[in-house]
């Protein structure tokens, strides 16, 4: 419609969709959860990994305050994810390390 020079028809499609206020919900959670460090948590192998990768975790938690859209009830929500996937990887590298 921008193409075709239709303005009136692309704004009050934009204004009804709410796409716009989507899209910045979006970009803002993405830009929080892009650099969350999970993969070198999922990917840790022995106690000293788990132990880093953990702590590069809940160090990367403060910057939720930057998140314009990301809420305490949601950061609870991937702290407990975070701490599961923590306990996951300490009893595996355990039972590895010292057998069932």
């Amino acid at each position: 419609l921008k193409s075709a020079k239709r303005f009136l028809a692309t704004i009050a499609l934009e204004n009804n969709t709410g796409l716009e206020s989507a899209e910045t919900h979006a970009a803002d959670v993405a830009s929080f959860l892009k650099e969350y460090p999970v993969q070198s948590l999922a990917a840790a192998r022995d106690l000293s990994q788990i132990g880093e990768a953990a702590d590069a975790s809940f160090a990367h938690l403060p910057r939720v305050r930057k998140s314009r859209y990301y809420d305490a009830e949601r950061t609870a929500r991937l702290v407990e994810a975070t701490a599961a996937t923590f306990r996951r990887r300490v009893a595996g590298a355990l039972r590895e390390r010292y057998g069932p």
